[in-house]
């Protein structure tokens, strides 16, 4: 068996150095298209992320309005509750009154 000369081991040395070069050249712009993909997904996140917070922050606002109204009607049929209890009251004391004053 013949031992490969140094010309021979130079030419398959340079074909894999070759052979490197394209690959790397190749993964080099493949890494770039990825990257750039990762890049737009990215920013096409953000936007969404952003979007759903404005949506969210609309919605809050509009049940903290809700319940705000709610709170509302709440005071006011309790008010309306104390002035019916309270008139009760000065009905039930003014009957007393009367009937005090009739049987003197």
């Amino acid at each position: 068996m013949d031992r490969p000369t140094q010309e021979h081991l130079d030419k398959r040395l340079d074909r894999v150095e070759a052979s490197v070069k394209d690959l790397r050249s190749e993964m080099g712009s493949e890494i770039k298209d990825l990257r750039s993909e990762i890049r737009d997904f990215r920013t096409e996140v953000h936007t969404e992320i952003k979007d759903l917070r404005a949506e969210m922050g609309q919605d809050i606002k509009a049940l903290a309005a809700e319940s705000g109204a709610r709170l509302d009607a709440i005071q006011r049929t309790m008010t309306q509750g104390v002035i019916t209890l309270s008139a009760a009251f000065i009905a039930g004391f003014a009957a007393l009154v009367g009937l005090i004053a009739t049987q003197l």
